[in-house]
């Protein structure tokens, strides 16, 4: 249990649900032959939370620039389309809305720029519906660690890397060492053998978020 969850019911814990299936990895030149490894799919309830909230945020920020863009449309400051389009473009940028807002400028009666915009709601139920997805990788054979077991295991990373932090700490002033950095090289099997390895959400999104499983269980 996580330590924010102490004390909380139940029903308001952090809890997780795991899949798994496989993914496989190419390398950068076509000879490099493919390697298959697991792929745990997490949900996570405090991620998807997370998530909500932050996009909520986004959105009702978005909301007020808009609206106040709108009302000003045609304006001192912003009479031509030009304008309210790069204003627009700004907007979009800032609170991260470009992909779900749709907008039109028109001219009015008189030729002055008139403003419509809306948020696209299948384009936000998409990311809904990904919210709190995460994948692992792990090399590590089934009948070793099971789906729950792997993200145990991530779960515990945290705590031995900042083992490994403090037991570098002192050298970190002693002049001329650095950390060795590998050459960038095709992943090998060796290099997952670790519990688990990141893969981006945007890895997972573009596989699906809810794969056929082998198994699918729940983690309080």
């Amino acid at each position: 249990m996580a330590s924010g969850d102490m004390g909380k019911p139940a029903e308001l814990r952090e809890t997780h649900r795991v899949l798994e299936d496989t993914h496989t990895l190419t390398g950068p030149r076509k000879s490099d032959p493919p390697l298959t490894v697991r792929r745990i799919l997490v949900h996570s309830t405090a991620n998807a939370a997370d998530r909500q909230a932050a996009r909520s945020k986004r959105l009702a920020k978005a909301t007020e620039d808009l609206n106040k863009l709108t009302a000003a449309a045609g304006g001192r400051h912003y009479r031509t389309r030009e304008k309210i389009v790069t204003r627009i473009g700004v907007i979009a940028a800032r609170r991260r809305v470009t992909s779900c807002l749709r907008w039109t400028v028109t001219g009015n009666e008189d030729g002055t720029p008139v403003l419509a915009w809306h948020f696209d709601a299948g384009v936000l139920d998409a990311e809904a519906a990904v919210d709190g997805w995460y994948a692992l990788l792990t090399s590590v054979p089934a009948d070793q660690a099971d789906a729950g077991q792997v993200l145990v295991h991530y779960k515990g990373q945290g705590a031995v890397e900042r083992r490994y932090h403090d037991f570098q700490g002192p050298a970190r002033g002693c002049a001329g060492l650095r950390p060795a950095q590998p050459a960038r090289r095709r992943p090998r099997p060796g290099d997952l053998s670790g519990p688990a390895g990141l893969l981006s959400d945007r890895a997972a999104g573009q596989t699906g978020a809810r794969p056929r499983a082998d198994h699918e269980r729940s983690l309080p």
